[in-house]
């Protein structure tokens, strides 16, 4: 999706929509048309004592786009300007950003980034990507209008190699890795999401309010992996988001229910897409101490704290 600026009205409109707007444009003569839109990627690497994420990002106008990358630490968080971020599509259609100096692929991430703020450097390799079975929008992928499009590139990875950040080093010995994606031109208003290994758990979860066509609903999806069988809970397959507020989310899908609570939170300032702008300010807790809960039946199929989770909450209660 994107946003469309003709003589200052903004509107949003799909691609199809886009481009006959920009026939009828070219038809009629000079139209003053300013076309807006985001996409970025979130690359999380963890270790038994420390948690970081870089965020490379594309945004603004079609033509002439600001790009950067965020970096985020346990205790602080930091955007870089780069110019041209590219996305590069190679054979295998895995993922590739050529960011300045920097690169990040499925296969690892070639660090080099510097400003006034932030000296990074280093390399850090990735095993195969755990994908999961099909589209996390599922058909919701083929709906006009949406503001964000989620995307899951890889659920787990071992990850190995070294970073230094401002000075500190992160040495990942067999860490896990997670990938995720968004495009589209606006974060949601109000949302929440979390994401968290534990043992031979990967999962993540993201819950919220969804404008479309002049209505809203909340919308669920969520993956978790048990010992490597997928279960997904999300609003195509019937979950409801039955309790939103204070740090807490529980999601009931069939016989399933599923809570994630914040319990002790860390959160840093970052900035978020707004109508194709990156003016909009979240907080997350990249390092941060969350409680999961699955139950099946009212039976437990796990109940953990992890220190290593991370934890977006943006509803306003």
């Amino acid at each position: 999706m994107y946003v469309v600026e003709i003589y200052g009205v903004e509107f949003v409109c799909s691609r199809i929509c886009l481009l006959q707007i920009i026939h009828g444009a070219n038809s009629v003569g000079k139209v003053v048309m300013v076309i807006r839109s985001f996409k970025g990627y979130y690359f999380k690497c963890s270790m038994k004592k420390a948690s970081i994420a870089f965020i490379p990002v594309k945004y603004g106008r079609r033509h002439s786009a600001n790009s950067g990358v965020q970096v985020i630490t346990e205790d602080a968080s930091y955007f870089v300007p780069l110019q041209n971020i590219r996305f590069i599509r190679t054979k295998k259609n895995s993922l590739k950003i050529r960011a300045g100096n920097s690169l990040f692929t499925t296969e690892g991430i070639r660090l080099d980034i510097q400003d006034d703020n932030v000296r990074a450097i280093g390399r850090i390799n990735f095993t195969e990507s755990d994908k999961i079975r099909y589209d996390i929008m599922g058909p919701f992928r083929f709906l006009p209008f949406l503001q964000c499009r989620h995307s899951v590139v890889s659920m787990s990875h071992l990850i190995n190699g070294r970073l230094m950040i401002n000075g500190r080093k992160y040495c990942f010995q067999d860490g896990m890795g997670y990938i995720e994606g968004d495009s589209g031109y606006s974060f949601p208003g109000e949302y929440a999401w979390t994401q968290c290994h534990h043992e031979d758990i990967s999962l993540m979860m993201a819950v919220a309010d969804i404008p479309i066509m002049g209505f809203h609903f909340i919308g669920v999806i969520s993956v978790i992996k048990i010992y490597g069988h997928e279960y997904r809970l999300a609003t195509y397959l019937g979950a409801k988001a039955t309790h939103i507020g204070d740090g807490t989310i529980v999601v009931k899908q069939g016989r399933y229910r599923f809570l994630a609570a914040l319990i002790h939170g860390n959160e840093l300032k970052l900035s978020a897409p707004k109508k194709g702008r990156m003016e909009r300010i979240i907080h997350e807790s990249a390092c941060c101490t969350v409680r999961y809960r699955l139950e099946w039946d009212d039976k437990k199929m796990f109940d953990f704290r992890s220190d290593m989770a991370s934890f977006e909450y943006e509803f306003m209660s």
